[in-house]
């Protein structure tokens, strides 16, 4: 078996509602573990329904059904990652999704968490949608979304799925070592070229919002210059690793610049960090990173900050 390099996915596990996203996000987690020789682990969660005024709970009259539907699309799923030579496993939990998900992926430990995000029914109705949300914000590992809108479905083929390109969106700060050594770890075993964007100017600091690519505290008044440097240390850094990698840093509103490049570079994922923070700012992501998930015409990596602290907390199922 190939050897894998640092961060390479031995296990992923895919959260699926059986939406169209959802279908998207198969192909790509199908064609990752195929890669890596990577086990999958296909979760999906029924939404836990409240019990009656008696405790009889509507759900019981229905979760007879809804499991056997279930388990039947689970196999189906099974059969087709299978089939790509991916040795696969299902698992069918009730409770709240996005609590089941992150409470499994703490118990197994995957190297990659992968979902399809902003569906019209399902788990994402709402903006980014509550699940993926905190999925993404509190998930010990990378998160690959895929937006409803990215095009082709290569469900029956997921050998199709284009892993050549990614473009890395950096704010060059304390987490761009976190980030970079996962877009490295990828880029290496997949033989893919790196894109280093970094984007600065009018916005990227928004007053009351959670915005990952403005710069630290003490180094938002870095000239271009200064800017440049730091990018081209991190791009010497890569380059010494035998990557095929080039940079750019920009003027310009962060996301606007980050959507702007991986379409001109026709980017195969794009890869970005989050504050992933607390308090009022967990109603919504509210951050560049969303900005990128909600629109990117191609699936986005999350490195989130819990892939940093590393220290996950327990979550019972409902």
């Amino acid at each position: 078996m190939t050897a894998r390099p640092d961060h390479a996915p031995r296990t992923i596990l895919l959260a699926t509602d059986f939406q169209a996203p959802a279908r998207k996000a198969f192909a790509h987690a199908v064609s990752l573990a195929a890669r890596f020789h990577a086990k999958l682990v296909i979760l999906h969660v029924m939404k836990a329904v409240a019990a009656g005024p008696h405790g009889s709970g509507l759900g019981s009259r229905y979760l007879g059904p809804i499991k056997t539907a279930a388990m039947l699309e689970l196999g189906r799923l099974a059969r087709a990652a299978q089939h790509a030579g991916v040795k696969t496993e299902t698992r069918l939990l009730c409770g709240i999704p996005w609590a089941c998900i992150l409470d499994a992926a703490e118990k197994m430990r995957p190297e990659l968490i992968a979902l399809g995000t902003h569906g019209k029914v399902g788990w994402d109705r709402l903006q980014l949608g509550s699940t993926a949300e905190a999925v993404v914000r509190e998930a010990p590992c990378p998160v690959l979304t895929v937006h409803a809108m990215v095009s082709g479905d290569a469900f029956r083929h997921p050998a199709r799925v284009r892993l050549r390109k990614f473009l890395v969106g950096t704010d060059l700060s304390g987490s761009t070592p976190v980030v970079l050594r996962h877009a490295a770890g990828l880029a290496k075993r997949l033989d893919a070229s790196l894109l280093l964007v970094h984007a600065f100017g009018p916005g990227a600091k928004r007053r009351g919002m959670n915005q990952t690519f403005a710069m630290k505290k003490g180094t938002n008044v870095l000239s271009q210059d200064r800017r440049r440097q730091e990018l081209n240390r991190w791009l010497s850094m890569l380059q010494a690793q035998g990557l095929p990698v080039e940079g750019r840093c920009l003027a310009g509103l962060p996301v606007e610049t980050i959507l702007g490049e991986a379409a001109r570079w026709e980017a195969d994922v794009v890869i970005v960090g989050t504050a992933g923070r607390r308090g009022l700012s967990r109603l919504m992501l509210g951050s560049v990173a969303e900005g990128v998930i909600r629109r990117a015409g191609c699936p986005v990596l999350v490195v989130g900050a819990a892939v940093s602290r590393k220290q996950p907390r327990h979550r019972g199922r409902s």
